[in-house]
């Protein structure tokens, strides 16, 4: 039971809506070196990388891979402009973004 201004509500628990562990795709992601100005690594740990998707603060998809099927991959962002992109990487366990800088 819960009182609030003045009224007494009372509730069951049903469960509950979420993401199962929505750390367990992001945390075996790793990208590096961050920032970068000419190769930057995707690692997928247990993971397979499937595809690769990375825009710019506009939106603006900038590159796209697709059909990767690797764990680990290297991305030249040498002819990128100076900035942060995002990479959203599709895995085989699910969908990761990861915030990048090309300095």
């Amino acid at each position: 039971m819960i009182y609030v201004c003045g009224y007494i509500y009372s509730y069951n628990l049903i469960g509950t809506l979420g993401v199962q562990n929505p750390t367990s795709v992001a945390g075996d992601m790793l990208v590096y070196p961050n920032p970068a100005s000419d190769l930057i690594t995707f690692s997928a740990g247990n993971m397979t990388i499937k595809g690769l998707d990375i825009t710019n603060t506009a939106g603006q998809v900038v590159l796209k891979k697709t059909n990767l099927n690797q764990r680990e991959m290297n991305l030249d962002v040498s002819s990128f402009n100076p900035g942060v992109y995002f990479a959203r990487i599709l895995t085989s366990k699910g969908v990761v973004t990861k915030k990048i800088m090309v300095k």
